[in-house]
């Protein structure tokens, strides 16, 4: 069996396993930071947030999809292609999630601490986890050619 192709069944199998946990974080994320971009007086970083994990979510449920082998040639092509253009977005979005809103949240509780900031940082931290694990698999997925 051609050694690229092992590798990729192997990364199919860490791909399911990681993908619906992190596709059921990024819709939470979806939908906690569209409240909080309405609540707080309609913050960019809550927008971009808000857009980038329904994006990031999107990509993993079309990824899902080609793991799993349900869709027809004519939409596994189609779907294969936007794979190919959209593959890294989860990837670059969770380490973003991981680093700055996870990480770094916790950092600046070196000036004022609050009890809502380490839940939030650690939801972060997890959904950053899930999604980086998740996003990394479906990269080399995107690679294969559809016969």
């Amino acid at each position: 069996m051609n050694k690229a192709l092992e590798n990729t069944i192997g990364s199919n199998n860490t791909f399911m396993k990681y993908a619906p946990r992190a596709v059921a974080l990024l819709c939470l994320l979806t939908v906690i930071s569209a409240i909080s971009f309405l609540t707080r007086g309609w913050a960019l970083m809550d927008f971009n947030t808000s857009i980038l994990s329904a994006l990031s979510a999107l990509v993993l449920l079309l990824n899902i999809q080609l793991a799993r082998g349900n869709a027809t040639s004519s939409k596994q092509k189609f779907l294969t292609r936007i794979m190919h253009r959209c593959s890294y977005v989860p990837y670059l979005f969770g380490i973003y999630l991981l680093l700055f809103k996870g990480f770094w949240s916790l950092t600046l509780m070196v000036e004022s601490f609050s009890v809502m900031r380490v839940v939030m940082s650690l939801f972060y931290l997890i959904c950053g986890h899930f999604v980086v694990n998740a996003g990394f698999q479906s990269c080399p997925m995107a690679r294969l050619e559809v016969r």
